[in-house]
């Protein structure tokens, strides 16, 4: 029977059959568990309990997650008392749901009568089960069939391998439309992730829980040194709301109003995730001590959201406000940029309105666009310099620390007995 115990109960090392699943211990040496929550820093504990519940069931490769816990007698968390409340719990009821499906069995030889036992599956799975051939065929046989195998998309893996493979922390730009401000903080000699946004690649949709979990999993390993989202105003435009007819929150309800018709609900809803997705990034990475930046424009009523605004205003963070019409842009464009350091504060500029004319970002431009669109990606030099206040971070251990790396522990990684005599200066005798 599989049974849950904090792990302050237990004198490094780890019992074989204990299988640890929290964030990480120093002195039993664990490294983060690929069974953590990452959840848990970015949201009440409560609520990301329900979130882990749901990353987890929309796992394609469930099964095998699961399977090392199958075999386990012991799930170790790092709560505080016997009495867990923890996603452990969530990960033993998984277990006991799939108990019969877990179980590793021999792969049976071609031609060879003996087979596994057998999968019956439930009435969701008898639509695919039909499809893949029939219901008595086990899983090993049955997945023969399948022309392409589970798991992440490949582009998503070269997230992944990219983001590992930097020398050094880097600065990582989510929601990055045409990639501008990645181009000047490459020019600064940053190390850079891949520009995240669903227009560079499809599999890219940042409001995909499965996707979330990649992005804070590599947050949690200390590989970001500056993050910077700035995600699409949606519903939150001062440009639409400040007209009644077309309104679809305000300050006073900056969570939407009740009863919209649908569309404008559609569009709301929207806005209200992308702005809690925004706010789970951030947050995690705070946990691990990195810098972060957030963009709006500034009339944006995001930051009126209850959650965001507490997290915003408040000491630590900076604000900074800039016209980019001061960089030589032929519109003013008034935007915000909060961020967690104080090198943000020297791309302030105040506006110039009263040294030329600019244009009124209302209707179309000559080209047939919105203005709105054409004026979406950053100014040129608004972005150089920009990446310029940054400079004097490049040399800072915030950058060049080593991030941890997450994952099961890797035993073979640790000081030989060899090297451990050295490093405490034993002499043989004799």
């Amino acid at each position: 029977m599989l049974k849950v115990h904090p792990l302050q109960i237990f004198c490094p090392p780890l019992p074989i059959g204990c299988v640890y699943v929290g964030s990480g211990s120093v002195s039993f040496g664990l490294k983060p568990s690929v069974w953590l929550n990452p959840f848990a820093y970015s949201e009440e504990y409560a609520l990301s309990l329900g979130s882990y519940r749901s990353f987890a069931r929309i796992r394609p490769d469930l099964r095998s997650w699961l399977a090392p816990l199958g075999k386990a007698s012991v799930v170790v968390c790092d709560c505080n008392s016997r009495s867990c409340g923890c996603h452990a719990r969530v990960l033993l009821k998984l277990v006991q749901e799939n108990g019969t499906q877990i179980e590793v069995c021999a792969v049976p030889e071609l031609g060879d009568d003996r087979d596994c036992p057998e999968f019956e599956p439930g009435e969701a799975e008898c639509d695919m089960v039909g499809a893949l051939g029939s219901r008595s065929s086990n899983e090993t046989t049955r997945g023969i069939n399948v022309q392409k195998s589970v798991g992440y998309p490949s582009s998503w893996s070269l997230v992944i391998s990219d983001v590992r493979a930097a020398p050094q922390r880097i600065f990582w730009e989510v929601f990055a439309g045409c990639a501008i401000l990645i181009t000047m903080f490459l020019e600064r000699n940053w190390c850079c992730g891949p520009p995240m946004d669903v227009e560079i690649d499809p599999t890219f949709k940042l409001l995909n829980p499965a996707f979330l979990c990649v992005l804070l999993g590599l947050i949690f390993e200390g590989r970001v040194a500056l993050l910077h989202v700035a995600p699409p105003c949606s519903s939150f435009p001062w440009a639409v709301n400040r007209w009644w007819r077309y309104a679809m929150l305000s300050r006073a309800c900056p969570e939407g109003f009740w009863n919209p018709p649908v569309h404008r609900a559609e569009k709301v809803r929207l806005g209200n995730a992308l702005a809690e997705f925004s706010l789970k990034l951030f947050r995690a990475q705070e946990k691990v001590h990195g810098w972060w930046q957030w963009e709006q424009p500034l009339d944006c009523l995001m930051f009126v959201l209850r959650d965001i605004h507490a997290f915003v205003y408040r000491v630590g963070v900076y604000l900074s406000e800039a016209y980019v019409s001061a960089f030589g842009a032929p519109w003013a464009k008034p935007t915000l940029i909060f961020a967690n350091c104080e090198a943000i504060l020297d791309v302030a500029r105040a506006s110039l309105n009263g040294t030329r004319t600019l244009i009124y970002l209302v209707g179309n431009a000559p080209c047939g666009r919105k203005w709105t669109a054409v004026a979406g990606p950053y100014w040129l030099e608004f972005a150089r310099e920009w990446a310029k206040v940054w400079d004097s971070a490049l040399s800072s251990e915030q950058v060049l620390a080593i991030p941890q790396v997450a994952g099961l522990q890797c035993f073979d990684t640790f000081p030989s007995l060899e090297s451990r005599l050295v490093q405490q200066g034993f002499q043989p005798s004799g």
